[in-house]
């Protein structure tokens, strides 16, 4: 209804997502499925040189170029955001970031346009957002709590939207391609983690487990890039495991390779919602991850294979765990975290949602 209304009208819609370092993670991915799933009126403003890449049309996503976040910058990203509204007859701004959400709401005043504000992540210290912003969407449970606890959001002013994605098929073809040029091989325990290089993703506990007992005849592909990948290949260079882990760089849409592998393991020591675990529940994977809130919420409270987070030893013992469960019990986990995605987790779910706070 919402989405017939917009092109009827001819009205469109802005997403904002400008940081200071032009990376969003699991962001990116969200604005993205946002574009491409609520017909042609719709326009990007970004700082992300990667996600400026990926959208079809870039006579409607727009590169912001300027990284560092000052004031003068914001000035700039005002008059941005006020020059696509003139040109275009926005109706509806989603915002990704609180730079963003600030030009955002400066650039729309005196106008009758709906601000959202989509919250990604935990933040420490007061927010000055609830003071102005009619709306926010939170992907969890944990990061509502979080937002009405630290930052005063009342309970009325946020909705809950999860990540969702496709349930999709996994791609042979690219599987027999990552598997030739990344030695993926039968009889060894294949391990993939997958995300963006950054400190927030506990990269470095999983490489320090790998110096305790179950990780013999195991091989971990490190999926992703970032900022981190100079400083963890130096980490592992001469640890005793090195030649067991391969850092295999940017994979586009992993969730059509990552069922080549045994086991996903997820060690961040936070996440809004991870589309990680989501991806991994859609192809039926093992997956061991760090006992955070969010990650909780997403596998259940009942999940058996999570571990203390930060804490490298009870990720080896988690592993131990699952490398003695039973085939049978891990297949039956298997199937009820899919089944867990087919009932919270599908990209149609959160569409219709998104078209409801629209």
């Amino acid at each position: 209804m919402v989405l017939s209304y917009i092109e009827n009208k001819r009205l469109s819609m802005l997403q904002i997502i400008v940081s200071k370092d032009g990376k969003f993670g699991g962001g990116e991915n969200i604005t993205q499925l946002i574009y491409n799933n609520l017909g042609e009126h719709s326009f990007i403003i970004t700082n992300s040189e990667e996600l400026n890449k990926k959208i079809d049309d870039l006579n409607r996503c727009f590169l912001f170029a300027y990284k560092k976040l000052n004031i003068v910058n914001l000035l700039r990203l005002i008059l941005f955001v006020r020059v696509i509204i003139s040109n275009n007859d926005i109706s509806r701004i989603i915002s990704h970031h609180r730079f963003s959400t600030l030009a955002g709401w400066c650039a729309v005043l005196g106008k009758d346009i709906k601000l959202v504000h989509y919250i990604h992540y935990f933040t420490h210290g007061r927010s000055i957002l609830p003071l102005f912003i009619k709306h926010f969407v939170a992907v969890s449970n944990s990061l509502k709590d979080h937002w009405v606890k630290h930052h005063n959001v009342s309970e009325e002013k946020i909705s809950v939207i999860y990540n969702g994605i496709e349930a999709k098929n996994s791609s042979q073809r690219r599987k027999e391609e990552f598997s030739e040029k990344f030695t993926v091989r039968n009889g060894q325990l294949n391990i993939c983690i997958v995300g963006r290089l950054d400190p927030i993703k506990g990269h470095k506990v999983l490489f320090d487990a790998m110096e305790y007992e179950g990780f013999e005849n195991a091989k971990v592909f490190v999926i992703g890039d970032g900022v981190e990948r100079e400083s963890l290949e130096a980490y592992v260079k001469n640890k005793s495991y090195s030649s067991q882990i391969k850092f295999c760089g940017f994979v586009s849409n992993p969730v059509e390779i990552i069922s080549l592998f045994d086991l996903l393991i997820l060690p961040s020591y936070s996440e809004g919602l991870p589309f990680t675990l989501v991806e991994a529940m859609s192809q039926n994977l093992g997956i061991l991850a760090s006992d955070i809130p969010p990650n909780v919420e997403t596998l259940g409270d009942d999940y058996p294979f999570t571990f203390q987070v930060g804490d490298a030893k009870s990720l080896s013992n988690c592993l131990n765990k699952f490398r003695e469960s039973a085939d049978s019990v891990k297949e039956g986990l298997n199937r009820k975290m899919y089944i867990r995605f087919m009932d919270y987790f599908q990209l149609n779910a959160m569409i219709t949602k998104i078209k409801e706070i629209l």
